[in-house]
């Protein structure tokens, strides 16, 4: 089995998220749109790389990404 060739790499990771529709009101939908519109296959592999190989905690690696990105919750 050939995991990766010479120039094709792992395919692109799409988040979709699941959520139980009683809990998956217009809030929480905008909310997923937005997350959706703004993260990219480059910056999931980043935040993972920060957690996976750096060791950083994934709660701090995420919300700094949501800063930089204006989806933080205000306050945070």
């Amino acid at each position: 089995m050939t995991i990766c060739r010479r120039g094709k790499g792992i395919p692109g990771q799409h988040v979709v998220p699941l959520i139980a529709d009683r809990k998956a009101d217009s809030t929480v939908r905008k909310a997923l749109a937005r997350l959706g519109a703004a993260l990219t296959t480059e910056q999931l592999t980043e935040l993972n790389r920060q957690v996976d190989k750096d060791k950083k905690d994934p709660e701090d690696v995420a919300n700094s990404w949501a800063k930089q990105h204006g989806l933080a919750k205000k306050g945070s």
